[in-house]
């Protein structure tokens, strides 16, 4: 029987649909034979519609396919769009001396089908001629089975199968045509007879058996395995040893050899003799096959199986089976019972996205409210300025600093401070209320990342016509239906790229489930209202020690407006995701204030140089211009050394480096 190496990875891998309409490909594990002169092939079972109620009962059927070419990898073509169909691998051992795959009927890909026709008639247990509709791919002789049952047939006429007749119990040989019991294999350099050949025992087991030369000899005893001289094997010197693919060599302390020169050996299953009509090399074999005939009728019941009636609709007088006759050349077929279920189904993703048709585009996000004039207008709104009667940072205050007033006080004086007719400019009031918020969410926010999901771009592949919702954890899309599915936003307003959110106090509860303790939490949040937050957007929370703690899915977005519809603050539900969620897999940049930055050197020139500067890119950490060593730019055909913020002098001039 075929065995696999790991038998936790055997038979059936993978069926999965190619997204085309019609066609699947399947992937199965490698099997080996037991016999190592026999061959191994795959027979693929393959049917449409609802799955058996027991897998056990999908292999009654026979096999749609063969594979016999050593894929283990193969695209089914050819099948109904919008079908479920169900897939099985089995393996299968064959004598490669017998039986050739490649004169089967041959399908696509390099698979072969078993030639196979409905019954003309109705016949019995008896009945010896077996009447087809089509007999036309059958070969000349063989094995067919009939639902459960083995038939041996010896020769076709017309579209009807002739089984011999007055077969006995027991074993017998396998005649390979015109009453010749043995088989000389095509690649032997030797020819030869086999003489005189006997099946000892009427009881012998049904086996396949490999007459080979395994070595020469010019005495009768001593046997080597290469000829005197080695290049030239002498005539009558070849020795050749009887191998049973059941039974192995008979007996096994000392195996019956056979020589070349005819003479009549027996290792008590079979008994012949070999003479030699031109020189054997080592490896020659020939094949001798043993099969069971257990019911008087001939090929009928072949090889142990029960001889009933059959019907051309299948029905053999106990059960109904599959109703066509099957040529079988199989000896043996591993058992394995894995069945898999795929759907031949169309998929989005085959054809480019052009301008003309925008193909797999969505380019309007009509979903979520439309935010990005807002975001454009107040992504720069002046930060609060701290000075006059605005003095120092609260921070300060209540960090305990001496400020020396209060906080407070008027903005934007117009004509002095003492002046007659003392005005104050018109207040923005937006910008006032994102000035006051973002003090206050700098002492009493979170710095937090914020990741916004994607509602337009390309359509992921795991989109289909026929499905409500994405893929829930696909790697393309991350179960947004938008391949990539989630981009980062980098706040411009701090280093690190992070926005600042007030979390309120929150429960933090552990709530039993079937599935165990679950962590719950669902804080309400606010920020600044910009960057426009939307549901099905994340944050990345973080603990005291700038370790990510959870992640927080929004779950719904609370807006208010200030006068003249102008935007206010932004308040939010988010909730905690658990760690084994597809948004952990999203990568996320939690610090970019080491994202390196662009300043410029002064504008200078000298002889033959025009005024130029440089440009350098330095790591944010840099805070003083004494801590910057490098090499600016090129500019104007060359660059210049900086040790220790001082620009070295190149092509007669220098220059100072200009912070922003």
């Amino acid at each position: 029987m075929p065995r696999y190496l790991n038998v936790t990875n055997d038979a059936l891998l993978v069926a999965a649909s190619l997204g085309d309409g019609y066609s699947i490909n399947l992937k199965w594990a490698t099997a080996y034979p037991i016999n190592r002169t026999y061959k191994i092939a795959y027979n693929i079972y393959m049917s449409s519609g609802i799955a058996p109620d027991f897998p056990s009962d999908f292999f009654l059927m026979p096999p749609t396919f063969l594979s016999f070419d050593g894929t283990t990898n193969v695209d089914i073509i050819d099948l109904i769009p919008g079908f479920m169909f169900h897939f099985a691998v089995r393996a299968i051992e064959y004598d490669p001396n017998i039986f050739n795959p490649s004169l089967l009927p041959q399908a696509f890909n390099g698979l072969a089908v078993y030639p196979q026709s409905l019954l003309a008639s109705d016949i019995d247990s008896t009945d010896t001629v077996i009447p087809l509709v089509d007999a036309e791919q059958f070969p000349a002789s063989g094995t067919v089975r009939i639902g459960s049952e083995l038939v041996y047939y010896g020769s076709i006429s017309g579209n009807n199968l002739i089984v011999p007749s007055g077969m006995v119990f027991g074993s017998h040989l396998f005649d390979f045509g015109g009453n010749t019991f043995y088989q000389p294999s095509i690649t032997n350099v030797g020819t030869g007879i086999i003489n005189n050949l006997q099946l000892v025992s009427g009881l012998a087991k049904p086996e396949t058996w490999t007459i080979k030369c395994i070595g020469f000899s010019n005495d009768g005893y001593f046997i080597s395995p290469t000829p005197t001289p080695p290049d030239q094997p002498l005539p009558e010197e070849a020795i050749f040893e009887a191998i049973g693919s059941v039974s192995g060599s008979i007996p096994l302390q000392e195996p019956a050899l056979w020589p070349v020169y005819n003479k009549v050996v027996s290792n008590g299953i079979l008994s012949f003799s070999i003479s030699e009509t031109s020189t054997f090399s080592l490896g020659d074999i020939f094949t001798i096959k043993v099969v069971g005939g257990s019911v008087v009728g001939g090929g009928r019941g072949y090889n142990n199986t029960t001889a009933t009636l059959h019907d051309i609709d299948g029905y053999d007088g106990y059960v109904f089976w599959n109703p066509n006759v099957v040529y079988w050349p199989i000896d043996i077929e591993e058992p394995n019972t894995r069945v898999f279920e795929c759907w031949n189904r169309f998929d989005i993703g085959h054809f480019p996205f052009t301008i003309a048709d925008g193909y797999r585009q969505k380019t309007k996000d009509i979903l979520t409210t439309d935010l990005t004039f807002s975001d454009i207008v107040n992504t720069g709104f002046p930060a609060f300025d701290f000075a006059g009667y605005h003095r120092t940072d609260p921070v300060m205050l209540l960090r305990g600093d001496c400020i020396g007033s209060y906080i407070g006080g008027f903005m934007f004086c117009a004509d002095g401070y003492n002046g007659v007719g003392r005005q104050l400019r018109g207040l923005p009031i937006q910008d006032s209320n994102l000035q006051r918020q973002e003090v206050l969410l700098s002492t009493t926010g979170e710095p937090v990342c914020l990741v916004k999901r994607r509602w337009t771009g390309t359509t992921c592949k795991c989109m289909l016509p026929y499905n409500e919702y994405p893929e829930a954890r696909c790697t393309s899309c991350l179960g947004t239906g938008i391949t990539v599915g989630y981009e980062q936003f980098f706040n411009p307003r701090r280093s690190d790229g992070r926005i600042m959110v007030r979390f309120d106090p929150t429960v933090d509860d552990l709530i039993a489930t079937d599935s165990g303790l679950e962590s719950t939490l669902q804080p309400n949040c606010w920020g600044l209202a910009v960057p426009t937050i939307k549901e099905r957007d994340f944050i990345v929370r973080f603990d005291e020690d700038g370790n990510e703690e959870f992640r927080y899915e929004v779950l719904n977005v609370t807006r208010n407006k200030l006068l003249l519809d102008q935007t206010g603050v932004q308040k939010f539900v988010a909730q905690r995701v658990r760690k084994t969620d597809i948004l952990y897999q999203v990568k996320v940049f939690r610090d970019t204030s080491m994202f390196p930055s662009v300043i410029y050197t002064s504008i200078e020139s000298s002889l033959g140089i025009p005024p130029h500067s440089h440009q350098l890119e330095i790591s944010e950490k840099i805070t003083s211009i004494s801590q910057i060593n490098q090499l600016t730019g090129v500019a104007a055909g060359h660059n210049h050394i900086i040790e220790n913020g001082s620009v070295i002098e190149t092509l007669g001039h220098s220059h100072t480096i200009l912070l922003p």
